[in-house]
C-alpha cells in the first residue's frame, strides 16, 4: 500500500477575487478587439463591395457603347471639343454652321471618356440623323481628380481604380458648309496608348 504525505495550501479569498479581475479584464479586452476587428472588417468588406458596385456598372456601360457601332453617315460628322468656360463668341461655330435642334447634355467620368476609342458615337450618330455633319462638344469640369497618387500628368486608365474626374458635356448638332468647316480646327487625334515595357 502507498503512503504519502498530502501537502495541502489554503489560497486567500482576496488572490481569488484578483485573479477572477484579472481574467474578467482580459476576456473584456479580448471582446472590445474582436468587435474592433469585425467593424474593420465590415468597414473593408463594404468598401470592397461599392467599389466592384461601381466597376460593375462601368462595365455595363462599356460594353452597352461597344455594342454601338457608328454608321456610314456618322463617321462624316466631324466633333470639335470646348471648354464651357469659354465664352460663347470664342467658342461659337462659324458662319456657315447652322444649329440643328436643341442641344443636350450628359454626365460622365474621365474613366468612360479615356477608355473609350470613340466616346462620341452615338452623339454622331444622332448628329448625322438630324442631317448635320459637325458636333460641338462643351465641356465643364463638374469634380475634378481628388486623388494624389493619381497626378494629371498620368492617364485615368492608368490609375485603376479611380474613376478620375466628372465632366457636364453639352453637344450642338450643325450643319456646315465646306467653306466653314475648313475654317474650324483640325479635330484632335484620339491619344497614343503607351507601349509595354519588357
Amino acid at each position: 500500500m502507498y503512503s504519502g504525505w498530502i501537502h495541502s495550501t489554503k489560497v486567500s479569498p482576496n488572490c481569488v477575487d484578483q485573479s477572477r479581475r484579472r481574467s474578467t479584464a482580459r476576456s473584456a479586452a479580448t471582446v472590445v478587439a474582436w468587435q474592433g476587428s469585425v467593424a474593420r472588417s465590415r468597414d473593408y468588406d463594404k468598401c470592397y463591395a461599392d467599389r466592384m458596385k461601381r466597376w460593375c456598372w462601368l462595365a455595363i456601360a462599356l460594353a452597352t457603347c461597344g455594342c454601338t457601332t457608328l454608321t456610314p453617315n456618322g463617321a462624316k460628322v466631324a466633333v470639335y471639343l470646348t471648354p464651357t468656360a469659354e465664352s460663347r463668341t470664342r467658342s461659337a461655330m462659324p458662319d456657315g454652321c447652322r444649329l440643328l435642334g436643341d442641344p443636350w447634355s450628359l454626365r460622365i467620368s474621365e474613366l468612360e471618356l479615356e477608355s473609350q476609342k470613340d466616346p462620341y458615337i452615338l452623339e454622331r450618330n444622332r448628329t448625322a440623323e438630324a442631317g448635320g455633319n459637325a458636333l460641338l462638344v462643351r465641356s465643364t469640369v463638374e469634380i475634378p481628380r481628388r486623388t494624389l497618387d493619381c497626378p494629371g500628368s498620368s492617364r485615368i486608365t492608368d490609375c485603376p481604380p479611380q474613376s478620375g474626374a466628372w465632366y457636364r458635356l453639352a453637344f450642338e448638332s450643325y450643319q456646315c458648309t465646306a467653306d466653314a468647316l475648313r475654317t474650324l480646327p483640325a479635330p484632335p487625334p484620339p491619344p497614343a496608348k503607351k507601349a509595354r515595357s519588357g
